[in-house]
C-alpha cells in the first residue's frame, strides 16, 4: 500500500461520495424547480379575448426577466395573463388580500373576487387571470399582479 493509509482512502472516498450526493441533490432540485415552473404555469384556459395571454411553452415571463429585464418589462408589464399554479400563501396585509403561488407570483384580488378566493386552500392549484404590474429581481424572479380574477380550481372532484 502507498504512504496514504487505507483509512485515509476510505475517508476520501466517503467525502467524495457525499459531495457528489449533495451536488446531485442541488442540481436535481434546480431541474425540478424549472420543470415545476414550466408545468404549473403552462396550464391556462383558452380565452375569447385575444388581449389575454395564456402562459405555456414559449410564454414564460420568469425566463424572459432572467434573460433581459428591459425587454421583458416591455413585453409583460400591464398585460393580462391567465395561468394555473400552486397556492403557497393566502393572506392580507396593509394593501389588501393577496395570494402567492409557485412559480413565484403574488397577486392582488380584483374588487368583488373575495368570495371566490375564500374557497381556496394552500397547496391547491387554481387558474387565475391577472394583470402583471411589477417584478422583484432575484433568483428566482418574483412577479406581482393586480386585479386578479378566480377562474377555476384544479381540485380533484
Amino acid at each position: 500500500m502507498s504512504p496514504i493509509g487505507r483509512g485515509t482512502l476510505y475517508a476520501f472516498a466517503g467525502i467524495t461520495a457525499f459531495v457528489g450526493l449533495v451536488l446531485g441533490a442541488v442540481a436535481g432540485g434546480l431541474v425540478g424547480y424549472r420543470m415545476a415552473r414550466g408545468t404549473t404555469a403552462a396550464e391556462s384556459s383558452p380565452s375569447s379575448d385575444p388581449s389575454i395571454i395564456g402562459l405555456g411553452p414559449g410564454m414564460d415571463p420568469w425566463q424572459d426577466f432572467e434573460r433581459n429585464a428591459i425587454d421583458a418589462d416591455r413585453k409583460w408589464m400591464g398585460k393580462r395573463i391567465r395561468f394555473a399554479a400552486l397556492v403557497v400563501d393566502i393572506g392580507r396585509d396593509r394593501h389588501g388580500y393577496y395570494v402567492a403561488f409557485n412559480p413565484p407570483i403574488e397577486i392582488r384580488l380584483a374588487a368583488g373576487e373575495e368570495a371566490k378566493f375564500a374557497t381556496v386552500s394552500k397547496g391547491e392549484t387554481i387558474r387565475v387571470e391577472v394583470t402583471l404590474s411589477s417584478y422583484s429581481p432575484g433568483n428566482p424572479i418574483h412577479l406581482k399582479g393586480t386585479d386578479a380574477k378566480f377562474l377555476a380550481s384544479e381540485r380533484a372532484r
